[in-house]
């Protein structure tokens, strides 16, 4: 569990970066990648929204739920890569199925003793999009390497 303090501060950074990246990465240059980042700060946003809540409700299930979808939010940093680089198909699937599936499963096992596993499970497959982010910050070429290498990192 987040302590309440630090609950506040994740709710104001991932508000933050949400609205500095619309309106610095978005809304100056609009792209379906960039809809898609977009897309990734809000969910981000609106778990840490939910994380609070469930703080302050003591609720176990919210709280478990947020994470799982603040956690799956790096599965739409990877599409919007593929997005940019125009490799689309059965991503969408992939990332959709993690998105909904992740925090549903961590929201239903939140109160059993399979509920650690689950996490763990998120969590590597939460690993799994961060290599493939990886891998396509590093297929984007020489030319951009000094703009990946920070990213990648």
């Amino acid at each position: 569990m987040i302590p309440a303090g630090l609950s506040t501060a994740l709710v104001a950074l991932s508000t933050l970066a949400t609205l500095l990246y619309i309106g610095l990465g978005f809304l100056p240059r609009p792209s379906r990648a960039a809809a898609v980042w977009s897309l990734a700060f809000c969910g981000a946003m609106g778990s840490s929204y939910v994380w609070a809540a469930a703080d302050l409700a003591d609720s176990a299930v919210w709280r478990a739920a947020a994470s799982g979808a603040m956690v799956s939010m790096i599965a739409l940093v990877w599409m919007g890569l593929c997005v940019r680089r125009g490799a689309e198909g059965w991503r969408w699937a992939l990332v959709i199925g993690f998105i909904v599936g992740a925090p549903t499963v961590l929201a239903l096992l939140a109160e059993t003793d399979a509920f650690l596993t689950a996490v763990r499970a998120v969590f590597v497959a939460s690993g799994a999009f961060s290599a493939l982010t990886i891998a396509e910050l590093s297929r984007l070429g020489p030319l951009l390497r000094d703009e990946i290498l920070p990213l990648a990192l």
